[in-house]
């Protein structure tokens, strides 16, 4: 019973870590002008165009242990882009601008949803999750 258990959280954590993932760090160009870089490929096809995904890899799926991450850590946008932040994984997590922010600010704690925010200013935006150490990212608007 006990392994059963133990099969189906591994299984359960899995789908979420990989629904926002991919694998690789090339360039990929999709409609409204978005380029995302690093840190987990084809931002278009797991997640949508302008949009970084917040996911949670699970090293102990008893202890709640584990590293979070933006996926991709790097989205080049246009200006007047609007950028989603998608949390599926179920774990808490947030956007704190480090420097400059976009309208709308900081995005408070979530662990499902999506949150947007409109970059109309051209520069550059990094950004990290408060809760996660390590866990951050970057907008670049042109």
């Amino acid at each position: 019973m006990m392994l059963n258990l133990r099969a189906a959280a591994v299984a359960l954590i899995v789908a979420a870590v990989t629904g926002c993932g991919g694998a690789g760090g090339a360039a990929v160009t999709g409609p409204g002008g978005g380029t995302n870089t690093g840190g987990g490929g084809n931002n278009n096809s797991s997640c949508g165009t302008n949009t970084i995904c917040m996911s949670f890899s699970s090293t102990d799926a008893y202890s709640g242990t584990g590293t979070g991450s933006f996926t991709p850590t790097s989205l080049t946008v246009t200006a007047g882009s609007t950028v989603s932040f998608t949390n599926n994984s179920g774990v808490a997590h947030n956007v704190v601008f480090d420097a400059n922010a976009p309208a709308g600010g900081d995005i408070g704690v979530i662990s499902t949803g999506t949150q947007t925010r409109t970059f109309t200013t051209a520069g550059t935006y990094p950004f990290h999750c408060a809760i996660h150490e390590g866990m951050t990212g970057m907008v670049t608007v042109q």
